[in-house]
């Protein structure tokens, strides 16, 4: 499996996805763009979660945990550090194509206005 390196790799990346509920399910999806671009949320819980592998480093044998089995040590740890964690960071909705175009005409407005005033 090659790796995604640029978003032209990312245009043309599929994955597989097996769905166990509410039934079985292989599928073929477009990998998503939080590949490469992952949201304010995805890197805070990213962080959150190295830094709690780096704390449970140590130890050997399994555990058990609830809701999970059997887990080597380390994740345990990390499992229960990382129980509960919500990110703070909320992703914005989409603005609405209209908007976008009202601010580009804005934009646009506002670069004319200054022309103008430069050239008289």
């Amino acid at each position: 499996m090659s790796k995604i390196a640029s978003s032209e790799d990312l245009n043309t990346a599929i994955q597989i996805v097996h769905r166990k509920k509410p039934r079985e399910k292989v599928y073929l999806r477009a990998a998503p763009r939080t590949i490469l671009f992952p949201t304010a949320a995805q890197i805070e819980a990213r962080i959150r979660f190295g830094e709690a592998a780096s704390k449970a480093k140590d130890g050997k044998g399994l555990v058990e945990v609830e809701g999970y089995g059997e887990l080597p040590q380390a994740a345990a740890k990390v499992v229960e550090e990382l129980k509960g964690f919500q990110s703070e960071e909320k992703k914005e909705p989409p603005k609405p194509k209209w908007y976008e175009r009202m601010l580009m005409q804005i934009d646009l407005y506002e670069r004319l206005r200054e022309l103008m005033v430069k050239a008289s």
